[in-house]
């Protein structure tokens, strides 16, 4: 932190060189961008519908003034396991993408989730022992009333019975215009012949 050595400190005693950094002092630049970015993060973070995704975000990024946690250790805090921790990080990014994007568009923040204080981290209960499945990777053949289909066509089946509705309508049209053909072939036949 730059610092005056004629300036006093608390105790009024002047600052000596060891009291000074030697980093120069962020310019007006860089710290009007930080606060840009994390004034949009809290945006995104506001227009997360669950505050449990929220939770996880926080968490999983140190957003809770403390360190950014591993999956593991955030799926001991929610009592969940770390894909499952994934998979809700995964979603509440999408989210916080897409209310990003609309913000970049069209200027304007997502609407408010509540009008209460940020939420604070609640204690988490110890997650529960999971089921061991005796044949895990594995279905169990069991038997079922479902009987097997019968291979096609079945006198049983509807599709069966529409198909040759429509078989039947079919030919019965080809038949029927194939008469009327017939007919007309046979007209004009005798029209020419009279005609002669």
């Amino acid at each position: 932190m730059p610092c005056d050595l004629d300036e006093h400190d608390r105790a009024g005693c002047i600052l000596s060189w060891n009291d000074c950094s030697d980093e120069p002092a962020p310019d007006a630049l860089t710290v009007e961008i930080a606060s840009a970015n994390r004034e949009a993060v809290r945006l995104a973070l506001r227009a997360i519908p669950n505050p449990r995704l929220e939770r996880v975000i926080r968490l999983r990024f140190g957003l809770y003034d403390g360190p950014a946690l591993s999956l593991r250790a955030v799926g001991e805090e929610l009592g969940v396991g770390p894909e499952r921790v994934r998979q809700m990080q995964n979603k509440a990014l999408r989210i916080m993408r897409f209310r990003l994007s609309r913000l970049e568009r069209l200027g304007e923040p997502p609407p408010d989730r509540s009008a209460k204080a940020p939420p604070t981290p609640p204690v988490a209960s110890p997650p529960k022992p999971r089921k061991k499945r005796k044949y895990a990777g594995r279905r169990r053949a069991r038997a079922s009333k479902r009987t097997v289909p019968a291979p096609w066509p079945c006198p049983q089946s509807k599709r069966w019975f529409l198909e040759l509705l429509t078989g039947a309508a079919f030919h019965l049209a080809v038949f029927a215009t194939s008469i009327l053909l017939g007919w007309v072939v046979i007209a004009a036949l005798l029209l020419l012949a009279n005609g002669q």
